[in-house]
C-alpha cells in the first residue's frame, strides 16, 4: 500500500474524531444569559433609511 494514502487516511480520521469530542465538548458548555439588554430601550429602529422605500406603503 502507499504510503501517502496511510498517511493521508490517518490524518482525515484525526480530523474526523477530533470534531466529534469539539462537538460534544462544546455540547456540555453552559452559557449564561447577559443581565443587561445589549439593545437600546427604544422600539423605533433608527437604522431605517426612509430614501430606500418605493413610496408603496400604504397609512
Amino acid at each position: 500500500m502507499n504510503t501517502w494514502l496511510i498517511i493521508s487516511l490517518l490524518v482525515a480520521l484525526g480530523i474526523i474524531v477530533g470534531n466529534i469530542m469539539l462537538l460534544k465538548y462544546s455540547a456540555k458548555m453552559k452559557f449564561e444569559k447577559p443581565k443587561k439588554s445589549l439593545t437600546p430601550s427604544s422600539k423605533k429602529d433608527d437604522s431605517h433609511d426612509d430614501s430606500l422605500d418605493d413610496g408603496d406603503d400604504k397609512k
